[in-house]
């Protein structure tokens, strides 16, 4: 007698045909802006700036930015974003704060921004994990930044961007400040009740399908 599979046992089979169709070069990351053109001048990139990219181990790679003030810097300052930020969203930060004489560096989370993603899905965030982002913030400051002490050297985390510099300052990474922006230490606007996504979320993981959009889940729109 031929027995069929239920219908559970096709679903991560079918995932990794779709994951396998998707254009392996949209997972890339780019060093470029892509900051629509028809926007006011102080939301373009700052004077000077440039793209870098920072791996830790197998880590995704992430993508960073820096620009400098005109005269002599009187501090520096890396600012980490919350979910689905990218670096543009801090253009005119960036700016402002380069006219006060810092230099600011943005370091974009895993799978944000213009950082490679962990799925064939661009427009689709997913992390199954903070530790990267903290790794990959501390690599940066002692690597990249490397702050030499003479000057003030300030962390500013947006959203649940202040969850990454709070475990990184609490694994060691120091810092003359800590600014956190609208800190975000919870999930919120859930298109279900909490406990019942934490039980989705956890059988996804199980048939590691946690890269899939939720049901009815919209994606990043350009606008």
């Amino acid at each position: 007698m031929r027995r069929r599979l239920p219908v559970f046992a096709w679903v991560p089979l079918v995932a990794w045909l779709l994951a396998a169709c998707g254009d392996q070069g949209a997972r890339a990351p780019f060093a470029e802006s892509r900051t629509p053109p028809s926007l006011d001048v102080r939301f373009q990139p700052p004077a000077g700036w440039a793209w870098g990219y920072v791996k830790v181990g197998d880590n995704l790679v992430q993508r960073y930015g820096v620009s400098a003030p005109h005269g002599a810097p009187r501090g520096q300052i890396l600012i980490l974003p919350g979910y689905g930020e990218s670096a543009e969203a801090w253009f005119e930060t960036a700016r402002d704060l380069n006219d006060r004489d810092y230099v600011v560096w943005i370091l974009e989370r895993q799978g944000q921004g213009g950082s490679e993603r962990a799925t064939p899905w661009r427009d689709l965030g997913h992390a199954t994990s903070f530790a990267p982002d903290v790794t990959a913030t501390k690599a940066m400051v002692k690597a990249v930044i490397r702050p030499k002490g003479q000057d003030p050297f300030v962390i500013l985390g947006a959203g649940d961007g202040g969850v990454v510099a709070l475990r990184a300052l609490e694994e060691g990474l120091q810092a003359d400040s800590l600014v956190l922006s609208s800190p975000n230490f919870d999930v919120a606007d859930l298109p279900r009740p909490k406990g019942q996504l934490i039980r989705l979320a956890r059988w996804a993981r199980t048939l590691k399908l946690g890269f899939l959009r939720y049901p009815g889940q919209g994606g990043w729109k350009r606008e």
